[in-house]
């Protein structure tokens, strides 16, 4: 743990610091330049912030944290799940925030989520057209495998053969 000293020494001495930084509870502030401090993380536990469920039954599908329950683990909700509790290990935490009060009922996720227009954002964001890219990997049949694999090639050859014209062109 090379950066522990270099806190200290942060804390302590501020003007011998390496780098300017700060350390506040479990939230670290650092800059490159300095005066200016920037918070790293930017996605926290909340009540009301949108997960991704990514392991069991219900991975892929999108609910919201409706109360935490202790330090591993939380209750969440969703139009698509049953409300349930489950560990922050089996969540990945997304920078979609629904207006949702503690411990509200389903029916209540389910208006904030329509509210917050959650479908639309997520359907926005990398890790969804990640997710449909992939699906839509899976369903492929042999045939069309083989078109994509044939078309890949014919791209291949077709940056090969103008790539080898560019070569040719820049030696003469």
């Amino acid at each position: 743990m090379w950066l522990l000293p270099h806190l200290r020494a942060t804390l302590l001495y501020p003007d011998s610091a390496p780098f300017p930084s700060l350390h506040l509870g479990n939230c670290f502030f650092y800059s490159s330049s300095p005066g200016v401090s920037k918070m790293v993380y930017t996605k926290f536990v909340e009540i009301g912030r949108i997960v991704l469920i990514n392991y069991g039954v219900d991975a892929g599908k999108i609910a919201a944290i409706v109360n935490v329950v202790d330090q591993n683990r939380a209750l969440i909700d969703g139009p698509s799940i049953k409300r349930q509790v489950v560990n922050f290990k089996r969540i990945t935490l997304t920078n979609i925030v629904a207006k949702v009060g503690i411990n509200s009922s389903t029916p209540a996720v389910i208006a904030a989520f329509e509210k917050a227009e959650v479908a639309k954002k997520w359907a926005e964001t990398a890790a969804a057209k990640k997710a449909a890219k992939k699906a839509t990997r899976a369903n492929l049949s042999d045939f069309d495998r083989f078109k994509v694999m044939v078309a890949k090639k014919n791209v291949r050859a077709a940056v090969a053969k103008s790539f080898k014209a560019e070569k040719k062109a820049l030696a003469n």
